[in-house]
């Protein structure tokens, strides 16, 4: 659809307009969605802590790390666009949100 990579129009609708990185978010979704579905295999505090660091470290790690390297890749790419700037502006990077208001 897009043969030249440099052309593609950033993504805004479906998740995306809810959350630019909608991905990361998920997966860390997946981490704690694994923890509280082995709850009760869990026998001691010792386990359920040792576990519950999956699902601190992963949001962390990404907010840290992928987050801020994928942000100045795009907004190298589409810095200049006045679009993406409202787009980043209005929609959470990590939290699928609703968007924020457009202030004048």
């Amino acid at each position: 659809r897009y043969p030249n990579r440099e052309n593609r129009p950033f993504i805004q609708d479906g998740l995306w307009s809810l959350s630019r990185h909608p991905n990361y978010c998920g997966e860390s979704l997946v981490h704690l969605g694994l923890y509280f579905s082995s709850f009760m295999a869990y026998e001691t505090t010792q386990h359920h802590l040792i576990a519950l660091v999956g699902v601190f470290f992963s949001p962390i790690f990404l907010m840290q790390t992928s987050l801020p390297w994928i942000e100045h890749l795009t907004d190298k790419k589409y810095g200049e666009s006045e679009k993406y700037w409202d787009y980043k502006l209005s929609t959470s990077a990590y939290l699928t949100l609703p968007r924020r208001p457009k202030f004048i």
